[in-house]
């Protein structure tokens, strides 16, 4: 599930809003025509090009938002409808210690989950407090489990 997450993280990180503004500036100033009034600032068939560069823009824009829903669909969410399946069968179980450290994990997990395109700080945060939620399930089912041996 982390390493799900991580993977749409990156691989979506690059596009930054300062670098978005940056690049549709350059895109609409290297479109516009070379201007000898100011009164062509405002005629359409002068600045045509400026405006079809900025529908372009638009599109890679809506398509990059779609990319995104469709990683989410395909990467995470059947990874998070994995782990709710094994949470609900380890919050069942009879071993309450397990049972307790899993519904500590849970909303950890789904936070990182809801705010997988936050800012990096929050998500490492949130990456962060998740790890030590994990380790601690962990700590706890290899304590029942090495009960369990004995």
């Amino acid at each position: 599930m982390l390493i799900g997450v991580r993977a749409f993280r990156e691989a979506h990180e690059r596009r930054t809003m300062p670098r978005y503004y940056l690049r549709v500036l350059a895109v609409v100033w290297h479109a516009i025509p070379r201007l000898t009034t100011w009164r062509e600032l405002v005629d359409y068939p002068a600045l045509r090009s400026a405006l079809g560069a900025a529908l372009e823009l638009e599109r890679e824009n809506t398509e990059a938002q779609r990319m995104v829903a469709i990683d989410i669909a395909n990467v995470v969410t059947p990874k998070l409808n994995r782990y709710f399946a094994v949470v609900a069968l380890l919050t069942l179980g009879e071993d309450k210690q397990v049972a307790g450290a899993v519904r500590q994990l849970t909303p950890k997990v789904t936070a990182l989950a809801e705010r997988a395109g936050t800012k990096k700080r929050d998500f490492e945060r949130l990456s962060t407090e998740m790890q030590q939620a994990l380790e601690h399930f962990r700590d706890v089912a290899d304590k029942c489990l090495g009960n369990v041996k004995e």
